[in-house]
């Protein structure tokens, strides 16, 4: 997923160039979907930290903890949905 992940930020960040009104014209959704599009790049580096750790059976957490934490994207996914459809700021 990070060919997927890096290409996302690229377009994402060429959209911004090109329309940099959405930073400085009082646009809060689109801070808030930033901050959540953020926020879900260090899930995904931490989902490879964990893959590591798991390959080295070198792991603290219990599944209990990864069954709470797989959810964690979703609440994201959410986020940013409702944000960019609705824009309710």
């Amino acid at each position: 997923m990070t060919p997927a992940m890096a290409l996302s930020w690229i377009f994402g960040l060429m959209m911004l160039h090109q329309n940099p009104d959405l930073l400085f014209d009082g646009f809060t959704f689109f801070h808030i979907k930033l901050t959540a599009v953020i926020i879900l790049t260090a899930y995904h580096f931490s989902l490879d930290y964990f893959r590591k750790q798991l390959l080295n059976r070198n792991f603290k957490f219990s599944s209990k903890f990864f069954r709470f934490y797989n959810e964690f994207p979703t609440v994201l996914l959410f986020v940013i949905i409702f944000t960019v459809v609705l824009k309710p700021w």
